[in-house]
């Protein structure tokens, strides 16, 4: 599912016990259980997790906003969107496996963002320097470039 798809669920309830977050929404019908712990699951969670992020914010761009994009790739961890506007400023959003991060630059600047262990998945990469969340971020950026 896109992630803008994702997002419009604003009707999550979340909370946390042995480490493990439960996500319930009545449409779901049954609680949803995400291991957010990278200590005592590896990387391979962390990994599972940002390609999953990577995947559904490439797909909403490529659908979202495919005509003001001159060129979109996602590999080996980065994603790098060329917007024709702005040719020489792309956005570029890749994991960092030492840190448990995803890196974000743009023509803004750059960011770091981890995952919290309280949030839902939907909404989960904050930034570690203003806690602002990297869907919004994006749409900031995007709506700068664009104009919607």
């Amino acid at each position: 599912m896109p992630l803008y798809k994702l997002l419009s669920y604003i009707n999550l309830y979340t909370y946390k016990f042995e480490n493990r977050v439960y996500i319930s929404h009545p449409s779901l019908g049954s609680t949803c259980r995400f291991a957010l712990n990278f200590g005592t699951t590896g990387l391979s969670q962390f990994h599972k997790v940002a390609d999953d992020t990577l995947e559904d914010i490439y797909d909403s761009l490529d659908s979202l906003y495919g005509e003001h994009i001159e060129s979109i790739d996602l590999s080996n961890g980065v994603l790098t969107a060329v917007f024709k506007i702005m040719p020489r400023n792309p956005i570029l959003i890749s994991k960092n496996e030492d840190k448990s991060e995803i890196w974000y630059a743009s023509h803004s600047g750059v960011d770091y963002f981890s995952l919290k262990p309280r949030e839902t998945l939907l909404d989960s990469w904050k930034s570690n320097a203003n806690n602002i969340l990297l869907s919004k971020k994006i749409a900031e950026d995007i709506k700068k470039i664009v104009g919607n």
